[in-house]
C-alpha cells in the first residue's frame, strides 16, 4: 500500500526559487564556535589557583582557558591562536588577571572580566620557566639561554613592560666555573617571606642558584655533586619563614 508514495513523480524544479535559497545561505553567513560550555575542557593540560580570589583556571591544547570559581561559576577564554599553553598563573590580587605563556613563547595578560587578552608579548628566544610573585604584577621568565629577566604588567596603561633588571649569567658562570650560555632555566621560584627578594633559580644541568635580587649577589649554589639522595628520605614541614627539610636516613 506504500508503493503509490515510493512512486510519485518528484515536484517540479523552481530555478528562481532555488537561486533565491542559495544566496541567501552561504558558507560566509555560518561561523560556528562554542557559546556555552560546562565541565572540565577535553584537552585540559596545565591548572592555575589562586588561593585568594578561589579561582581554578585550566588551560588546553587548543588555546583555551576554562575558569572555574565559587557558586558554580565558569567561564571560557578563548586565544586568537590556538596554541597550547606552557605556564599559566592567576596574579594581581583581587584585580582580576590572569598571565599564560603559549607553546609559542608569547607572554599574554588575560582581563577575567572582558574575557580577552589585555596585552600580549612575544619573546625572542625560547622560554623554559615563568612564575609570579604572587599579589604583584610582577614576573620572572627563564630562557633557555640561561637567562632570568622581570617583567611587570602595568594595569593603568594595560601593557606588559620589560624591566632592566635581570640575573647575570656571567656572575653565575664565574661562580660555578662553567658556561651557562647553553643552559636552560628550568625553574625560577622566589623564596616565601622575602616580598620577591631571593630567587631559586634552577637549571636543566642540576645546578641550583640563590639569588639575591636587592643585594645584586649569589647567596648560595648547589650542584648535582652536592645532591645525595642513597638510602634517604626527604620530609619537609611548614614553618613561619617557609618550609624546613630533614633527611632521614
Amino acid at each position: 500500500m506504500f508503493s503509490r508514495f515510493f512512486q510519485k513523480s518528484p515536484p517540479q524544479q523552481r530555478p528562481q526559487q532555488q537561486d533565491v535559497v542559495q544566496d541567501s545561505f552561504q558558507s560566509a553567513n555560518f561561523d560556528p564556535r562554542v557559546v556555552l560550555h560546562y565541565g572540565v575542557p577535553s584537552t585540559a593540560s596545565i591548572l592555575a589557583f589562586d588561593r585568594i580570589q578561589r579561582l581554578l583556571a585550566v588551560g588546553t591544547l587548543d588555546g583555551r582557558i576554562k575558569v572555574f570559581g565559587g557558586d558554580n561559576i565558569e567561564g571560557t577564554l578563548i586565544s586568537p591562536k590556538q596554541a597550547s599553553f606552557k605556564n599559566l598563573e592567576v596574579f594581581l590580587g583581587n584585580q582580576g588577571f590572569l598571565a599564560s605563556v603559549s607553546s609559542d613563547n608569547e607572554i599574554q595578560v588575560w582581563d577575567l572580566k572582558s574575557k580577552q587578552i589585555a596585552s600580549a608579548l612575544l619573546w625572542e628566544s625560547i622560554i623554559t620557566a615563568f612564575s609570579v610573585i604572587y599579589g604583584t604584577s610582577y614576573m620572572y621568565i627563564g630562557t633557555e639561554h640561561g637567562m632570568v629577566y622581570v617583567l611587570m604588567f602595568d594595569s593603568e596603561d594595560r601593557k606588559i613592560k620589560i624591566l632592566p633588571y635581570y640575573v647575570p649569567t656571567n656572575v653565575i658562570s664565574e661562580a660555578v666555573g662553567m658556561s651557562l650560555d647553553h643552559v636552560s632555566v628550568v625553574r625560577v621560584l622566589h623564596r616565601p617571606c622575602s616580598d620577591g627578594n631571593r630567587l631559586l633559580i634552577a637549571y636543566e644541568n642540576g645546578l641550583m642558584v640563590l639569588w639575591d635580587v636587592s643585594e645584586d649577589q649569589i647567596v648560595l649554589i648547589r650542584g648535582h655533586k652536592d645532591i645525595k639522595l642513597k638510602r634517604q628520605i626527604v620530609a619537609s614541614h611548614p614553618n613561619d619563614l617557609g618550609f624546613s627539610f630533614l633527611m632521614i636516613n
